[in-house]
């Protein structure tokens, strides 16, 4: 329980980045239970609200939902707290419980200073490019996706399993989502089972023997490997056919599915 709320603290200053609008939203929470002891208030927004924070942070809980979605992936339980709409609530309740035009417009401001301050801009480089294509993912991807579908059209296999390196992986599912993958996003699911083949599929010079042996094993109809000039006579030694071929991937087909 220790390494749960380990995580859980971690996490939530990862997922805040720093900022203070963690702080901020405990103070709205605390803000709502005590400014003037609303009972409607409380019941449709702070005890709902108090039930995700206690399920979210409570050690046992959160190792339970670890073992459900995994640690890595922890930060995305920050999503169920309604942080904007909890500072946005007590914000404009405690401006117009004031009295005084003057008093309103300066906490206003002060309300927008402190999101300034603790926020960060977006509007640059670092959070906006230029789109490759229409669905904004690594066009090269989209390329290996295509042409697994064209063969697997042609050959009518409806099956399209795949072992792929992390980087098309992680794009290519949410590209075809019928396109099986052999494990889950950077091995977070099974890490015990997966750890060899997901080394070596992910390495820039793989025993290909042994990555044969396993993609057979695993009874993967395809496998996606980074462009090397020395793979093409080493796989089809092996008994994979060479389906496409790109200055980052290649994409071969496992001999054994021939008749599918």
């Amino acid at each position: 329980m220790r390494e749960a709320l380990s995580v859980i603290i971690t996490r939530f200053q990862d997922y805040f980045a720093g900022s203070g609008f963690g702080l901020l939203f405990f103070a709205c929470l605390l803000f709502l239970f005590f400014w003037k002891r609303d009972r409607k208030v409380r019941d449709s927004l702070f005890w709902p609200v108090l039930i995700i924070v206690l399920a979210v942070f409570c050690p046992v809980t959160g190792w339970l939902l670890m073992k459900l979605v995994g640690t890595d992936v922890y930060w995305r339980m920050y999503w169920l707290l309604p942080v904007v709409p909890l500072a946005a609530y007590a914000g404009t309740t405690l401006v117009f419980g004031l009295k005084g035009k003057g008093k309103k417009i300066l906490l206003t401001a002060v309300c927008l200073a402190l999101i300034a301050v603790n926020g960060t801009f977006v509007f640059s480089d670092t959070y906006f490019e230029d789109r490759e294509n229409n669905y904004k993912l690594p066009t090269q991807v989209i390329w290996v996706a295509d042409a697994i579908n064209e063969h697997a059209r042609e050959n009518r296999i409806k099956r399209k399993k795949i072992l792929a390196p992390s980087y098309v992986a992680v794009y290519i599912r949410i590209y075809d989502a019928s396109i099986r993958q052999r494990y889950g996003r950077n091995l977070v699911n099974h890490p015990d089972r997966q750890q060899e083949v997901y080394e070596l599929i992910n390495s820039d010079d793989p025993d290909y023997e042994k990555l044969a042996a396993r993609v057979r094993k695993a009874k993967s109809r395809y496998v996606v490997l980074k462009d090397e000039a020395d793979d093409q006579q080493t796989m089809e030694t092996l008994g994979f056919e060479k389906i496409y071929d790109s200055d980052a991937f290649d994409v071969y087909f496992n001999l054994d599915f021939q008749k599918n």
